[in-house]
């Protein structure tokens, strides 16, 4: 929106589209990234499960014909809630993080991501990482929050009372070596006990839980007939 002439408060303000690709409720970033000395457009649409992300060249002295030329960044964002842009040390950085839920009845997002885009050759190439998968936010703050030069993420999830907070590791914990993989999002009802035994004798790990049995490796739920919750597993007889 540009202010009238004679003052913001002199009259009505004229309106600009320059994402008209775009659908409703985005998140909006301003940055030069260009280094032309005027603010770019970082742009995230932030209630969509295949949300888009672009930045806009400023162009208003170049062309006035077409003063924002867009330069697509990702396509498929979940519920892209959070944006965050700045400058260090002579790079453009863009972060965005998801929502594990939305509104409207939308589906559950498992793998919800806090991703950065850098750029130090002023938008021509961008690096992207992905620093953390698996947790949503409804609102994520990029912020160094214990003083020793790194940013942390401060984040809050929708419908949760919680708050949550993600710091870099220069070491990496043991932990990451071991990925996560949902086995049985639609059980019947709810199982007490989760087990892990070779069922089927092939010498790898099952995992019983409640009336079922998953086999290594492919999954598959498999009806244990006349119980209703495993509480153990043995092999007593050999």
């Amino acid at each position: 929106y540009h202010a009238p002439a004679a003052g913001p408060f002199s009259g009505h303000w004229e309106r600009k589209v320059f994402a008209p690709s775009f659908r409703g409720m985005c998140r909006t970033g301003a940055l030069d990234i260009t280094g032309s000395g005027r603010p770019d457009i970082i742009i995230a649409e932030s209630e969509f499960v295949d949300g888009h992300l672009s930045w806009f060249e400023n162009r208003l002295r170049e062309d006035a014909g077409n003063p924002w030329v867009e330069h697509p960044m990702e396509r498929g964002l979940v519920f892209a809630h959070s944006l965050h842009v700045w400058r260090k040390r002579g790079e453009a950085h863009v972060f965005v993080a998801e929502m594990a839920e939305g509104g409207w009845g939308q589906p559950y997002n498992y793998d919800a991501r806090l991703i950065q885009y850098t750029t130090a050759d002023q938008g021509t190439n961008w690096s992207r990482k992905l620093l953390h998968k698996g947790t949503g936010t409804h609102q994520a703050v990029p912020c160094d929050l214990d003083g020793d030069g790194d940013c942390e993420i401060a984040g809050k999830e929708w419908q949760h009372p919680k708050a949550h907070i993600f710091k870099h590791r220069r070491d990496p914990s043991p932990l990451t070596r071991f990925r996560h993989r949902m086995l049985d999002r639609d059980k019947p009802y709810t199982a007490t006990d989760i087990l892990a035994t070779d069922i089927d004798g092939d010498g790898r790990l099952d995992v019983v839980c409640g009336a079922w049995w998953y086999r290594n490796p492919t999954w598959e739920r498999r009806d244990i007939p006349g119980i209703y919750q495993v509480v153990n597993a043995f092999d007593i007889d050999g």
